[in-house]
């Protein structure tokens, strides 16, 4: 594990899944993180477990989104120059064309796109660490693959991966490295869901041979891109699915 001691480490979507279990690893490794997420009893429930090394923000980020750069103004102003934002809040939305609407498509791209734009936005060059500062964005191999009812979802997260190695650019001079992730199925709580067939899980595992991503394979890899020792990668889109993404060609 790297030691992030006393560096400040941004998650969005800290209430659960994902980002709560990196708030707990980069908590355990020595970081201050400060979590940005709209689920206030979690986040306390959080705050209480993990004590002084946590704190949050809690935020509807698909809302007021013009305002999200002040976010980042107030971290910087309470707590100082952040080492890493680790973009991971974003909702899937799995529906037909038929039902699609204009209203729910622009509430997710608000969320799983526009916010991390806007958050990215706020870091200004005085808010950097003084050995740079690097942004993780999580995203989806469902990027990249045509599946039935991922439309809007699959769209976002490729808007999102084209963003990623453009600020790359655009950032580089302000000493900010932008880096995306591209996950296959996370083994989650959701996974158990019965809702989603009994067959679900053996279907994965066929796919899946060197099995299912998991929370630590994900924490492991946001840790190497967030820390100094990934300093030389800038722009890219590491793929995370256990080479799934290779057997469609990709």
């Amino acid at each position: 594990m790297t030691d992030f001691t006393n560096k400040n480490i941004v998650v969005t979507g800290t209430s659960s899944g994902i980002g709560e279990a990196l708030a707990k690893y980069f908590v355990n490794a020595g970081a201050n993180v400060i979590g940005i997420a709209r689920r206030q009893d979690k986040l306390e429930i959080l705050k209480s477990e993990l004590g002084d090394k946590f704190n949050f923000i809690c935020k509807d980020l698909g809302e007021d989104l013009d305002n999200h750069p002040k976010i980042i103004d107030e971290i910087y102003s309470k707590f100082g120059a952040i080492s890493g934002l680790v973009l991971n809040a974003g909702i899937q939305e799995t529906k037909p064309l038929a039902v699609v609407k204009y209203e729910s498509s622009v509430n997710l791209f608000n969320i799983n796109y526009f916010a991390n734009i806007l958050l990215i936005k706020g870091l200004k060059k005085k808010y950097v660490a003084e050995n740079g500062t690097s942004i993780v964005a999580i995203s989806s191999i469902t990027s990249k693959l045509g599946i039935a009812g991922l439309t809007n979802y699959s769209a976002s997260k490729a808007a999102l991966e084209s963003a990623v190695r453009t600020l790359a650019i655009e950032l580089e001079k302000y000493n900010i490295r932008v880096n995306g992730i591209s996950l296959g199925h996370v083994n989650t709580g959701i996974l158990q869901d019965t809702n989603l067939g009994s067959g679900y899980l053996e279907k994965l595992n066929n796919i899946y041979k060197q099995g299912l991503i998991e929370i630590e394979d994900v924490n492991e890899l946001v840790s190497f891109l967030i820390s100094n020792n990934s300093k030389k990668i800038n722009g890219t889109i590491v793929k995370l699915d256990s080479g799934v993404s290779n057997k469609f060609g990709l």
